[in-house]
């Protein structure tokens, strides 16, 4: 999703109708889940929620995820 919104659109040229609007809402799912994690994290180690982000991308970083 990123080499899409880091380009200016008009130089994005999809190769079939939607397949920009699949990709936008496809990378609109992964940051949901990564939200929906933080809130969880914070409410079972009674952190704020930006620490628990923090927390989750230290995780992701240790174990060579996106």
């Amino acid at each position: 999703m990123a080499d899409i919104t880091a380009r200016p659109s008009w130089s994005y040229r999809p190769t079939h109708p939607g397949q920009l609007a699949g990709a936008l809402s496809a990378g609109a799912d992964f940051h949901y889940v990564v939200h929906q994690a933080s809130g969880m994290v914070a409410v079972q180690l009674e952190l704020g929620v930006r620490e628990a982000l923090v927390r989750l991308r230290a995780y992701a970083f240790g174990h060579d995820r996106p």
